[in-house]
């Protein structure tokens, strides 16, 4: 039969059931084993010792491990730092929204202005003619004509304008001309070339006047 102890006989090392039992260890709870598993009984209740079972009380310096309570904290922990990553990843990246704009109809394309030049001879003799190089560029336009001053009462000229049906097409212009003048007398002379472009706008010429003007030296024959 087995024999019922109280708690200071066991707190004691009393032979017990005709056994020795080993009861000095600290603590508040013991084990017993009963059918091969192990029973965790506290300090207020008796203990029920068995002739043929062996009675195995915890190593108080040894900490019972909580695997359970472990197991979930992991798991919690790891659930956490999920999350957080996912987060982090979504949040990192940015949302582009391209954005309409109205240009409108694209510009129209200004043509280039009546610009004129002219190479000048580098020495102009009395009583010889010098030739100068007249060059002019248009971006849209009609050749109507010239005009040359030549600073002593010589001028000349010519012009043509027509919109009829006859009249050639407006376009890009880039053109030279000559002309060749003598003067009588050594001197300066202001000198002005001029060209003058049109295009038709609704059967009438629109024209375009662009000049350049020189100081012409010219020396006495040697």
């Amino acid at each position: 039969m087995p024999t019922l102890e109280n708690d200071d006989q066991r707190r004691n090392g009393q032979h017990v059931g005709g056994r020795d039992i080993d009861v000095s260890a600290r603590g508040s709870d013991m084990v017993e084993t009963l059918d091969d598993r192990p029973v965790v009984l506290p300090d207020d209740r008796p203990v029920v010792v068995r002739d043929d079972l062996p009675v195995v009380v915890p190593d108080p310096r040894r900490p019972r491990l909580r695997r359970p309570v472990l197991v979930i904290g992991a798991a919690a922990i790891l659930v956490a730092a999920t999350a957080a990553g996912v987060a982090a990843f979504l949040g990192g990246q940015d949302t582009v929204v391209a954005e309409a704009t109205d240009q409108g109809p694209p510009a129209a394309v200004v043509p280039a202005a009546l610009a004129v030049t002219v190479d000048a001879p580098a020495q102009v003799v009395a009583g010889e003619q010098a030739r100068f190089v007249v060059h002019y560029t248009d971006g849209e336009g009609i050749f109507s004509g010239r005009t040359e001053d030549w600073g002593d009462a010589g001028v000349g000229s010519g012009s043509v304008q027509a919109c009829g049906a006859a009249a050639p097409a407006a376009g890009l212009l880039d053109d030279t001309y000559v002309v060749r003048h003598g003067w009588e007398k050594a001197g300066t002379y202001p000198v002005r070339f001029e060209v003058t472009t049109y295009t038709c706008t609704a059967g009438q010429p629109v024209m375009e006047t662009r000049s350049t003007k020189l100081q012409v030296s010219v020396t006495t024959a040697p």
